[in-house]
């Protein structure tokens, strides 16, 4: 199966990598307005006949509104599509309706739009979350359909870690504060139920407007042409130097590639330091802007095993090892040198910021967690998280 031989241009100037000749039936093709036309969708069933059926029934249902500038809708749809106005796209919701919404989402993983909602979104990942269109003139949110694209997206708490909302808002506020490039995220309450509220990266709105631009991404298991069910390394999926080749083959500037470069090396240092298990290559991505340019996407999805103990969270295994181990508490100072020498970083540098990253974190995190407490947060996660983190900040430090 041969990729797609030509590039499509994205909303805002965007546009998609070239894939090249090699199998592509793992990455989303980027459709810009240009390509929002029927004969435009022929190629991608010609270019994968093995999926088209049953991933373009699915895309075309309800991938109206992807991650990325990509969007899907079937040929009776498009004509209404391209000639909607903004403000026939968007179902303005009340706090009740979001708030039956949530407590829908919370019992039901695939409740992010409900049977009469005309606009549809696709999002990849296991954790319960819809999305919506913010109005901040007007301090509401919607439903959005057709051309006008969702711009938060909502994670309500689950069962499995309690305080989940409340920890990665922690750990994404954290990040910034060190100097991180994270997305920016907010607890929010609707009626009785609780969300953490995420302002996606991949959207840009014009000015003063309501008109919101897509901005196309994607994650390291597209980029690197790996099925999703391989996201994690032991299973097949990417390293962090097959990141890293990616992101210096990519991006053109020495400036930009070297500044990514360093920035995914903090990632890793970052998510190590706080246990956060689940960093793998769906949750690591990149932005895709004008004539293929790349750049490091913001963290995102950063959520800290460290105050669930039952986990045994220091023998925990990360998603993607760090020289020759997985295992939290067996990535010694050698394994940060093995990693460093096949990464082609310098290790002088990237011990050095090891070392600056354990000293920051614990006053971040006190620092943070009094600022939600003042907001009105008050879940035992703060404390823990805080706590948990310094006496394992202390124990690194210790051991360099």
């Amino acid at each position: 199966m041969a990729g797609v031989a030509r590039s499509v241009s994205g909303l805002n100037g965007h546009a998609a990598v070239d894939p090249g000749p090699q199998p592509r039936q793992n990455r989303t093709l980027s459709m810009g307005p240009a390509a929002r036309q029927r004969a435009d969708f022929e190629p991608v069933g010609a270019v994968l006949p093995g999926i088209a059926s049953q991933s373009l029934r699915t895309a075309f249902k309800c991938g109206e509104d992807c991650a990325g500038a990509i969007q899907f809708a079937p040929p009776e749809k498009l004509d209404k599509l391209l000639g909607a106005t903004a403000s026939e796209d968007v179902e303005w919701l009340d706090e009740r309706a979001i708030s039956d919404r949530l407590k829908l989402l919370k019992n039901d993983a695939g409740a992010g739009r409900i049977a009469r909602d005309r606009g549809q979104f696709s999002l990849a990942g296991a954790q319960p979350k819809t999305a919506f269109l913010r109005d901040g003139s007007q301090d509401r949110w919607g439903i959005p359909s057709g051309r006008t694209p969702t711009t938060h997206i909502f994670k309500p708490p689950t069962g499995e870690f309690d305080g989940f909302a409340e920890n990665e808002h922690l750990c994404l506020a954290v990040a910034r504060q060190i100097g991180l490039v994270a997305a920016s995220s907010e607890i929010l309450t609707f009626g009785d139920q609780i969300a953490i509220v995420v302002e996606r990266y991949d959207r840009r709105r014009r000015g003063q407007t309501n008109k919101v631009s897509r901005i196309h991404q994607e994650d390291f298991c597209q980029a690197l042409n790996a099925a999703p069910t391989k996201k994690h390394q032991n299973q097949g999926g990417p390293s962090p130097l097959n990141i890293l080749q990616h992101l210096r083959s990519h991006i053109p500037t020495t400036i930009e590639r070297g500044s990514d470069v360093v920035r995914f090396c903090d990632a890793l240092i970052f998510n190590w330091l706080i246990v956060a298990s689940d960093a793998h290559a769906k949750n690591y991505s990149i932005l895709i802007g004008a004539e293929g340019s790349v750049r490091f996407a913001p963290l995102h999805d950063v959520i800290s095993l460290l105050p669930y103990g039952d986990q045994n969270p220091l023998r925990a295994k990360l998603a993607m090892k760090i020289g020759d181990e997985y295992a939290v508490d067996k990535i010694t100072n050698a394994e940060w040198a093995k990693f460093s020498a096949s990464a082609r970083v310098s290790k002088d540098k990237l011990f050095e910021r090891i070392k600056e990253l354990s000293q920051a974190l614990p006053e971040a995190f006190a620092k943070q967690a009094a600022r939600m407490r003042l907001q009105g947060l008050e879940h035992g996660i703060l404390e823990g998280l805080t706590d948990a983190v310094a006496d394992r900040c202390t124990r690194v430090l210790r051991s360099m």
